[in-house]
């Protein structure tokens, strides 16, 4: 057991996406029973000697954790060690109401500090829907198919595993439907990625989808859909219909999309434009700087959140310039995916962050 008392003063810094970690602790699972007492999950790909302390905050306060014990994790892709930490781990009491409520863990290592937050139950406009009392918050990783890779969520859990890490056994939904283009026919080939996470549908024949996703909030504006068959892999932008939902494990979701309008078709990235966000991360607004080749027909910045829903579109007017988003206070804190899109063409796209 380490004990953890001491809090060293540094910089804020909140840790971005990199190819390698620093030493930290993840919210890895949240358990709340039926009288509201907690248990909390920490994931490490790290040892206790990295780390120098940590903090956990709630809406009720902020406290030290003070005891820490690792076990042994699942290992790749998931964490290495876990812990397990409870109000009697703190120096000082914290609840966490599972109806509305934010839980982040600070790490304090290497002369710097990183951040892991989970908001839950409708806190901030969470994806995450209330939890009940016999279900968990599980941060999954897993791959999805036509990915390459690994991606991860938080969702609602039906097989709490507080202790031995998590899969996605009890915090998966269906999701299914038909897929209508903007001539309102039903496409009949491809696949389309919900955005950022890489879930992905295989588009069949007659139109319709059908796949596993995890148990979360999902909002939709736009998707996009690949052809892996034609040359070059060609890709359609579609605004669609939005819809929302939010459910819980092993429900099904029927929801057709209906495309209204393309955004841009064969997507490309080009050295030839130049445009850069600054600053990013940010505060309270962005500004993106461009210069094109020459003067174009028609071209647009569009930014959305995690889900694909538009929150800022606006026309590119002269071949140079910029364009600026002021959010404020009223966009959540977090990621947004950004299209620089110039004659139908998406030209750049890349990731913000709102602080």
């Amino acid at each position: 057991m380490k004990k953890l008392i001491f809090l060293l003063p540094v910089f804020l810094s909140i840790q971005l996406f990199s190819n390698i970690a620093l030493p930290q602790a993840y919210i890895s699972e949240v358990y709340i029973d039926s009288l509201d007492q907690w248990t909390i999950e920490l994931g490490f790909y790290y040892s206790l000697d990295e780390i120098d302390s940590m903090i956990i905050e709630t809406s009720s306060g902020s406290s030290v954790i003070t005891n820490i014990t690792l076990i042994t994790g699942p290992g790749y892709p998931g964490f290495d060690s876990l812990a397990i930490i409870t109000i009697n781990d703190l120096n000082q009491a914290l609840s966490i109401n599972r109806n509305l409520d934010f839980i982040t863990i600070i790490t304090y290592s290497l002369g710097t500090n990183s951040i892991n937050m989970v908001e839950i139950g409708g806190y901030n406009n969470s994806y995450l829907p209330v939890a009940g009392p016999n279900q968990s918050i599980s941060y999954l990783i897993f791959q999805a198919p036509q990915s390459m890779g690994y991606t991860s969520t938080f969702a609602i859990d039906n097989s709490p595993t507080i202790g031995t890490g998590n899969d996605t056994t009890g915090a998966m939904l269906t999701f299914e439907g038909t897929f209508y283009n903007v001539q309102n026919n039903t496409l009949t080939e491809g696949f389309f990625t919900l955005p950022l996470y890489n879930y992905s549908f295989d588009i069949n024949p007659d139109g319709t989808f059908k796949n596993r996703i995890p148990s979360r909030c999902y909002d939709f504006g736009m998707l996009r859909v690949y052809y892996p068959s034609t040359p070059f892999n060609l890709d359609t932008t579609y605004y669609i219909n939005p819809f929302s939902f939010c459910s819980y494990p092993d429900s099904v979701i029927s929801q057709d999309i209906i495309a209204t309008s393309v955004l841009s078709a064969n997507s490309i990235e080009t050295n030839d434009y130049k445009i850069v966000s600054y600053p990013n991360p940010f505060n309270t607004e962005i500004t993106f700087f461009y210069e094109l080749p020459a003067i174009t027909n028609s071209g647009n910045i569009t930014i959305c959140d995690l889900n694909g829903k538009i929150v800022f579109n606006q026309p590119v007017i002269n071949n140079f310039g910029k364009l600026v988003w002021q959010p404020g206070n009223s966009a959540s804190k977090g990621f947004y995916n950004y299209f620089f899109t110039i004659d139908g063409q998406i030209i750049k796209q890349g990731k913000i962050v709102k602080l």
